[in-house]
Parts: structure tokens; C-alpha cells; sequence
């Protein structure tokens, strides 16, 4: 129940330009025992409390049905103790609700160093906002995480809702955002021989923004400045936003499929 695992949202953020997915499944992989380890830092008294009383009382119970089922097991085992609901029935339900109270209770031996297990997580994810800097112990940030990293529960849960919202979203939000979708294809869409259009981010043209950023043809303010500002400065700033990757994804992508590029020509070496 406590399973966690990284929601699509996030898989869009975590996933570099040009990478392939072996690659990308591989970091994910390596960087969930930190991710878990991390969260596990934080203090769950009440659950613990909650979990620790379930698995005693069903424990206790299904203890007790089994001690009673080895000393008379035939007459035991077909003993009823509600309408069309043997013994063996709830020494199996109980059993079940015991094991998985008892696998969620989280262990108290871990050391609380957050800044140390995210930046852990950050060097298979390559994700550490800089907004997080000094505030890996505070509970915005946990939560924060927690959206990239939910309960398998949860994204289950999210799916299935997914099935019944989808025809809201596109029959009704969809338009609002579609000419900012249109703008992004037509802005960033490079024509590459033998490949076909690609992402230019994917093509990491670093020059290439700075050309469009003193044109600036096909930008479109999308906020107005405030009195006392200058609007020049305003327009080079929204610019500059517009013409770059998130979270200077498209500089960690170059930088980070170099080294893996590198890593892969030094083992063939040896």
C-alpha cells in the first residue's frame, strides 16, 4: 500500500531530450530507493500508531484460530463463526489485512538528513529546483516531491478517473490552450534530412535562441507590465523565458548525454 513510483507528469519532467528509454527506465530504477528513503525520514507517528494496532489485533486473532484449528482440526476447520464464513476463511482475510499492516509500518533507524537523500535522488533524476535550496526539511518541499513521486494507489486511482474527465478536458479546456500548442509546434519544430521534424530543444541550437530572442517575431507577451517598469526590459525577460527549456533542461540533456556517451565509449574501450 505504501509502494510508491513516479507519476506521468513527472516522467515529462525527469526525461531528457534524445534519451533513450532503456536509459531514461534505468535512472528512474536507480533513483527510487533514495526517493523512498527519503520520504521515510519524515515522521509518520500517527499511521505507525494506526498500523501497529490493526496488525496487533488481527495477529492476535488470527493467532488464536490457528492454535484453535491445530488442536481440533476437523471439527475446527468447518466451525462457522458467522453465516457461511468458516474459520478458514478469516484466518486468511485477517491474515491478509495483518501482512500488509505490518509490511506499511515504517522504520524508525533512519537518519533525518533530507538534503543528503535528495541530492542522492538528484544525481540519477537530474531534478533539484533551485526553489528547494535550504528547504529540503521543510513539509512544502516533501510535498512537493510527493507529487512526482505518489503512491502506486493513488496513480492507479488518477487513471481510472481519467477515463470519465478526459471528455470534460477536451471538449472544454482544450481549446483554451490549443493556440499556445499551435505556437509551440510552428516555434520549435526544426526539419532535420532523414529524420523529419524534431524538437529544437532536442537539436541543442544554443545560438539559435539568442537569434530569435532579438526578432522575437512569433512571441506573444503574455502578461502585461506594471507602472514604473521599463516595458523593453519586461518584453527581453519574456522572451528570454519563451526561447528556454524548463529548468534548463535542454543544458543538463547536452551535458549529461555527453557523459553517457563518453562512459559507454570508455567501457568499450576496455
Amino acid at each position: 500500500m505504501s509502494s510508491r513510483d513516479y507519476s506521468p507528469i513527472a516522467k515529462w519532467k525527469l526525461r531528457e531530450f534524445n534519451e533513450l528509454p532503456h536509459i531514461f527506465d534505468k535512472r528512474l530504477k536507480l533513483s527510487r530507493e533514495g526517493a523512498t528513503n527519503y520520504l521515510n525520514q519524515f515522521p509518520k507517528e500517527a499511521t505507525n500508531i494506526i498500523l501497529k494496532f490493526v496488525s496487533f489485533i488481527t495477529g492476535s486473532i488470527v493467532a488464536i484460530l490457528v492454535i484453535l484449528t491445530i488442536l481440533d482440526p476437523e471439527n475446527f476447520l468447518n466451525f462457522e463463526l458467522t453465516e457461511g464464513r468458516t474459520v478458514l476463511f478469516y484466518i486468511s482475510t485477517l491474515g491478509a489485512v495483518y501482512t500488509v499492516c505490518k509490511g506499511s509500518i515504517s522504520e524508525s533507524d533512519y537518519i533525518f538528513d533530507p538534503e543528503a537523500s535528495l541530492r542522492y535522488v538528484a544525481q540519477f533524476t537530474h531534478y533539484l529546483p533551485s526553489s528547494w535550496e535550504g528547504r529540503y526539511h521543510t513539509e512544502s518541499v516533501k510535498a512537493e516531491f510527493c507529487s512526482l513521486f505518489n503512491l502506486r494507489l493513488v496513480l492507479v486511482l488518477r487513471e481510472i478517473a481519467s477515463l470519465i474527465f478526459l471528455p470534460y478536458l477536451l471538449y472544454f479546456q482544450l481549446p483554451d490552450a490549443s493556440e499556445k500548442i499551435i505556437d509551440f509546434f510552428r516555434d520549435f519544430s526544426v526539419h532535420v534530412d532523414g529524420l523529419g521534424y524534431v524538437c529544437t530543444f532536442a537539436m541543442f541550437q544554443f545560438d539559435e535562441n539568442k537569434d530569435k530572442l532579438k526578432g522575437g517575431k512569433s512571441f506573444k507577451p503574455h502578461k502585461t507590465s506594471q507602472a514604473g517598469e521599463n516595458e523593453d526590459d519586461d518584453d527581453d525577460d519574456l522572451k528570454s523565458e519563451y526561447y528556454t527549456s524548463n529548468d534548463d533542461k535542454m543544458a543538463k540533456s547536452y551535458i549529461f548525454n555527453n557523459q553517457d556517451m563518453l562512459n559507454n565509449s570508455v567501457t568499450e574501450v576496455f
